[in-house]
This record gives C-alpha cells, sequence and structure tokens, in this order.
C-alpha cells in the first residue's frame, strides 16, 4: 500500500480485485472481516481526503465496529476519522445526516476523555476544531487546531501532527484566505508525512501544492 495508483483503494498482490474480495468476506457468517476492511477503508478515505466516500461509508456502517470487535483501541482511531470525513462533508453540504452523524463521534470521544483516556486528546480537539468550523467560529477554530498540533506532537505522534497540520493548512486556504500561513503549516505538514513515511500521501501534497517547495526534512517543533 502506498503506491497503488489509487492509494484508496485497497488493492494488488493479495487483492487485485477489490468490490469482489468485499463480497467474498460479506458472505461470510461473522462480520468481523468484513467490518475491518470497511475501517481500513474510512482511515484511507480521511486521510487522502476523500471525505464524501468516508462519510458515506462512517453513515452506513455506523457503530458496527463497537459491535464486532468490543474493546479494541483502534475503535478510536476508528471515531475520530468518521467524524473528521462527517464534519468536512456537512461543513460543504449543511445536510443533516452529516451533521448528526459527526455530533454523535464528537460525543462518543468526549465521553472517552472524561472517563480520562489520555490517548485522545490530540484528536479530541481537532474534531472539536472541524466542530467550530462548522458553526463559523473562525477565532476559535483556530486555537484548537493549534492546540492539537502541539498535543500530537507531545505525545510523538508523527502521523497525527502530519494530519492535523494539513486540516488546519486547508482550512487557512480556503476558509481564512491566509495564503502564507496556509502554506507554512502545509509544508510542515508534508515534512511530517515524509518522516513518517507516508509516500502516497507526500506525492498527493505535492502535486497539489506544486507551487510551493517544501524541504526534504523539518524538524518537529512548534
Amino acid at each position: 500500500m502506498g503506491l497503488a495508483d489509487n492509494p484508496t483503494e485497497m488493492t494488488g498482490h493479495a487483492i487485485p480485485d477489490a468490490k469482489a474480495f468485499e463480497c467474498e468476506i460479506g458472505s461470510l457468517e461473522s462480520k468481523t472481516s468484513l467490518v475491518i476492511y470497511q475501517v481500513l477503508q474510512t482511515f484511507l478515505c480521511s486521510i487522502f481526503g476523500e471525505h464524501e466516500r468516508g462519510a458515506q461509508l462512517a453513515i452506513d456502517r455506523g457503530d458496527a465496529f463497537f459491535q464486532v470487535t468490543a474493546g479494541c483501541p483502534q475503535a478510536m482511531l476508528d471515531t475520530f476519522h468518521r467524524g473528521v470525513s462527517l464534519f468536512d462533508m456537512a461543513r460543504r453540504t449543511k445536510k443533516r445526516k452529516y451533521k448528526r452523524a459527526a455530533k454523535k463521534t464528537l460525543l462518543t470521544m468526549r465521553k472517552w476523555a472524561k472517563q480520562d483516556n489520555p490517548n485522545i486528546l490530540h484528536t479530541l480537539t481537532l474534531l472539536e476544531a472541524e466542530q467550530l468550523v462548522l458553526k463559523g467560529d473562525k477565532k476559535n477554530a483556530s486555537g484548537k487546531y493549534e492546540k492539537s498540533i502541539t498535543l500530537s506532537i507531545r505525545q510523538g505522534m508523527l502521523q497525527d501532527a502530519a494530519f492535523a497540520c494539513e486540516r488546519y493548512g486547508e482550512y487557512l486556504l480556503d476558509e481564512i484566505k491566509d495564503e502564507d500561513k496556509a502554506m507554512h503549516y502545509l509544508r510542515k505538514s508534508i515534512g511530517y508525512y515524509k518522516d513518517w513515511g507516508a509516500l502516497a500521501k507526500v506525492e498527493q501534497m505535492n502535486g497539489k501544492y506544486s507551487c510551493w517547495e517544501v524541504p526534504h526534512n523539518i524538524e518537529i517543533s512548534q
């Protein structure tokens, strides 16, 4: 994975035909394999910005992952990435189905935070930033994005720092129209992704922002 023509399609030597594979595992008596496959699809859609598809997968699947894999720590990551795609589509379309499902993911993560789960503070903060963007609260949204980046770095979560920088950079570019500041955070994002080894993501962002030269390595600092 990472060098395919479409990195959100889980195909390769092991899975030459994604649709056939999904039908095959969907026909099994246990639905665990299908749900985990869909979780990975949702994650890739969120990371690579295919939020319409990711949001629809999130709505179709709902909380099925909890039902078949109770207690699995991946539930935190799944809830977060479902939330990102749902909030993105809620902002773009204003549709109630996305708003309702997005709010549910945020409430779930806040419940975990109240139970003193230390592993979700940085991702919860990013989801709260996305909610503020949806509400049009630009001032507080920026603060939440910056806090999420700081928390990700402090926890050593390079991939989450990259993702938070990307989301913030795109927000600054699309909503705030601050190209200089957006360029700063998008460059940091590409540097973090490169250091993490996410080659397909680096290639995608370099193609999207080809007018900006990005250093090979960027020191992890604020």
